[in-house]
């Protein structure tokens, strides 16, 4: 990663914004994973992103440019699922370092924003690169969105500053859920079936735990990801977030309103 840095600066004069978004998948049980797949996950999953944030905030602290470090976590930051345990520790460790970074560089008085994007299932090759141990590629429940909804929550982040921006509703709805009532999120994950988490009809195309994939799509086989977010749509501009709620809240006086009337 450092030599990343050194190799941008010098063919570019620097940068302003850095994007840690390498991320490895591994479908199976806790048990059943390996202690060698689980390193390797966090290697790449986590040691990865937290080298790249460190050599991006030492070019900003010495250069003393503004900038922006933007790190890729997950709805399963928030909400682990089974099947994909490791993977939900690697992006609940990403949580905790971007948390832990935003206040370090902002005690130093670092001119730099440090935003956690936390995207829901997004219709990219994923899945197609994930290890699995299951007798079948991985998927995940819920609506699936567009990569572009991601990349523009970070061009977003790029330009003006937000703290987190979690894509789609399993991530912005979801996510509040699991932190105020867990046993609930917990509970209805305990339903779930193997067969609403693996696809047994398709084997993943590469094995991306070891190997680098040849191909370079953006989209998976099935090409289904929702093109617009509300849910994120709302985080990206407050303006329609406060809309949101002044509408809500008219509704609601409308609605009391008319019950005092009957």
């Amino acid at each position: 990663m450092e030599r990343l840095v050194e190799a941008t600066i010098q063919r570019f004069g620097g940068f302003n914004t850095f994007v840690n978004n390498a991320g490895l998948g591994l479908i199976s049980t806790a048990d059943a994973t390996s202690s060698a797949d689980h390193h390797r996950l966090f290697e790449i999953n986590y040691f990865g992103l937290v080298y790249g944030s460190l050599a991006a905030a030492r070019h900003f602290r010495e250069t003393g440019k503004s900038g922006a470090i933007i790190n890729l976590g997950s709805a399963v930051s928030d909400m682990p699922q089974m099947l994909s345990v490791a993977y939900s520790a690697s992006k609940h460790a990403i949580k905790g370092f971007t948390d832990g970074l935003r206040v370090e560089l902002g005690q130093e008085g670092l001119p730099v924003s440090v935003t956690l994007i936390k995207p829901s299932a997004i219709d990219t090759r994923f899945f197609d690169h994930a290890m699995t141990n299951m007798g079948g590629m991985g998927k995940a429940p819920g609506a699936q969105y567009a990569p572009e909804v991601v990349a523009e929550a970070i061009l977003l982040a790029a330009e003006h500053p937000r703290r987190d921006i979690a894509v789609g509703q399993t991530s912005a709805l979801g996510g509040r859920l699991g932190a105020l009532a867990p046993k609930i999120i917990e509970g209805v994950q305990k339903t779930w079936s193997y067969d609403q988490l693996i696809d047994h009809e398709h084997m993943p195309d590469a094995d991306s735990l070891y190997e680098v994939p040849r191909e370079g799509n953006e989209r998976s086989r099935y090409g289904h990801g929702r093109n617009f977010s509300v849910t994120t749509g709302l985080q990206m501009h407050p303006a329609l977030s406060m809309g949101a709620v002044v509408i809500a809240s008219a509704a609601l006086i409308l609605a009391i309103s008319a019950g005092k009337r009957r």
